[in-house]
């Protein structure tokens, strides 16, 4: 597995080169020698010193024009663009195994009522993203976390003066002792690497590894029509293209797959209505009828294994999704 992660990472050469194509007319932040990643790979691919970024890092350059930089001492800050992106060294990249046989709770970003005390008394508490809705209510929505997850672009930006601001309640979980699980190796900006960089808090992140890697756990875990229906290419939408399903999933959902691959005997969801989203409130790369399906699905395979799944919201969404289908 080891060797398999290296070869996904572009670490070891494939026996076979893979098709060098050419991508012209976009600006590349460093060079080679600095640790910058290429757009995409190029005619000169089989130079020395060209490394291939991990399996899937072209279905983002190509649909949102990102550029990548490798994680190295070298790294500039005042390298700063809004679309680039970190490619963190491999030792960040992981699994949370220590979930196996635990309860977790996974808050999302809906208001939660009445579930404090049950919130707070499972083993782990991850809170997804913004936590735009979370009033800390030991009544409510609960008061621990344990785990913040989720896109750490989304919760770093700069202010007018250019300089680096966290999301409040991001910060402040952070200062608590919260630690750090990013939900996609291409989305940690390099906005959200040197704040966390300044204040010392790298060595508490720890990132999903690449969707190809997680094809690779969910081998064990899952019959074959379901892994094709996560793991194969998506259809065009708009700008988008060569993105898996899986990429496609919202934060929450992914995240509770996540889990339950790693081994977690008990998930309970909360914060999740997936159908009460506002029209303007969902990425139209999202397809919220396949979450449902996914987590019916991971609902399923946890009572097989004799745990119990609860999610707060499962009837009001089930009434919603028979009315669309």
């Amino acid at each position: 597995m080891k060797n398999l992660f290296s070869l996904l990472r572009g670490k070891v050469r494939p026996t076979r080169p893979l098709s060098p194509m050419k991508h012209a007319g976009q600006k590349h932040v460093g060079t080679l020698s600095t640790g910058a990643v290429n757009d995409m790979p190029r005619s000169d691919a089989r130079e020395e010193g060209f490394r291939f970024g991990p399996v899937g890092l072209a279905s983002y350059q190509r649909s949102f024009g990102l550029r990548f930089v490798e994680e190295a001492p070298s790294l500039a800050e005042a390298d700063y663009d809004s679309r680039v992106r970190v490619l963190m060294s491999d030792h960040r990249y992981g699994m949370r195994w220590d979930l196996s046989g635990k309860k977790v709770a996974v808050v999302g970003n809906g208001p939660v009522l009445n579930c404090g005390r049950l919130i707070d008394s499972c083993d782990e508490v991850i809170r997804i993203s913004t936590m735009r809705n979370w009033q800390k209510s030991p009544v409510h929505d609960g008061t621990r976390v344990t785990t913040w997850s989720g896109h750490p672009w989304l919760v770093v930006h700069r202010n007018n003066r250019g300089e680096l601001e966290a999301n409040d309640r991001f910060a402040e979980l952070l200062e608590n002792g919260a630690r750090l699980w990013a939900s996609s190796p291409f989305h940690i900006s390099l906005d959200a690497y040197w704040w966390l960089s300044h204040r010392g808090l790298l060595d508490r992140l720890l990132v999903v590894p690449p969707p190809a890697n997680i094809y690779e756990i969910a081998c064990s875990h899952m019959e074959a029509e379901d892994l094709r229906k996560l793991f194969s290419i998506s259809a065009q939408i708009n700008n988008i293209v060569g993105l898996p399903h899986f990429d496609l999933l919202l934060t929450g959902t992914r995240m509770i797959f996540l889990i339950e691959l790693c081994g977690a005997k008990d998930i309970a969801i909360f914060g999740t209505n997936l159908f009460n989203f506002s029209p303007d409130g969902v990425w139209f790369g999202h397809d919220l009828q396949f979450d449902y399906e996914v987590l019916m699905a991971v609902k399923q395979r946890i009572l097989a294994k004799g745990g119990t799944f609860y999610w707060n919201e499962e009837q009001q969404v089930q009434q919603k999704w028979r009315s669309i289908r």
